[in-house]
């Protein structure tokens, strides 16, 4: 069995989320009634690459994002809860991301931003992509007729890259998750050359998945379920509230997720890599 929490495990903070893991999993070996079932939760993370993790049969417990659960996930993914967070623009297991400029960038409109370069982490990221993707959809801005918005656009491979590079004057903009946001507040220079120009439309969170083929045997998806969940909020104690910002976990279903707006319209040119 593997478990991962790799969404925001920074360097900074790695300590922390180690020890958080202990904690949890103190908390659901207490009501595992096998021997065996104990010692196939394992003690420590794991944190290979987790794109290749959450496909596998062997994932007790990880944590992904919105967009892959719903296009690319295998159909035995199952979402155990949707962790909240103690910053800015996270509430009830949804949030909204920020969408980040220079702070002394004079444009004030994200329609001012079509002859820009656009940072973002992932294709496959909600977050960083297709929550902005949904805003220019919004606001028509991007169409059938005109797909692409920006005129560049570099991948980075993470909102910790995306700040940095729009920071450098190596793009223009960025989308971010908050809680990334809050983090690079904390422990990165280049958060203060920016600013928030506007933020996305709010939806469902990172959700906490579970193989179902790798859930323990006594227990039902739904007992899985609320285990996970009572056994998260257990495990938060001051460390975890401080440094890792976590509150408390919300119950939203993968019909939720599925209701995530997904366009099929470019938005950008083929991205460069930086």
């Amino acid at each position: 069995m593997i478990v991962s929490f790799p969404m925001y495990d920074w360097p900074e903070i790695r300590t922390y989320v180690d020890r958080f893991w202990s904690r949890l999993r103190s908390e659901l070996q207490k009501h595992i009634v096998t021997d065996s079932d104990r010692q196939f939760i394992p003690e420590q993370l794991d944190r290979s690459d987790e794109h290749e993790q959450w496909h596998r049969e062997d994932l007790l417990l990880s944590q992904t994002c919105g967009y892959p659960l719903i296009t690319s996930l295998p159909e035995t993914t199952v979402i155990v809860g949707t962790p909240n967070y103690l910053c800015d623009f996270s509430h009830d297991g949804h949030y909204a991301s920020p969408i980040l400029v220079r702070r002394h960038d004079k444009r004030h409109k994200l329609s001012s931003y079509g002859d820009s370069t656009l940072a973002f982490n992932s294709a496959d990221s909600q977050s960083g992509f297709n929550t902005l993707k949904s805003l220019l959809v919004d606001a028509a801005l991007i169409g059938e007729s005109h797909p692409v918005f920006f005129s560049d656009s570099v991948c980075t491979g993470s909102h910790r890259a995306s700040i940095a590079t729009v920071a450098a004057g190596d793009a223009d903009l960025c989308a971010v998750d908050p809680v990334s946001w809050a983090l690079a507040k904390r422990f990165d220079k280049a958060a203060q050359e920016l600013r928030i120009l506007t933020t996305s439309s709010s939806t469902p969170a990172l959700p906490l998945i579970s193989c179902a083929n790798a859930i323990p045997a006594q227990f039902e998806q739904h007992q899985w379920r609320q285990l996970v969940i009572e056994s998260f909020q257990q495990a938060i104690d001051i460390d975890a509230r401080e440094h890792l910002l976590l509150d408390n976990v919300s119950n939203i279903s993968k019909n939720q997720y599925r209701a995530l707006p997904v366009s099929n319209l470019d938005m950008i040119t083929q991205a460069k890599a930086s």
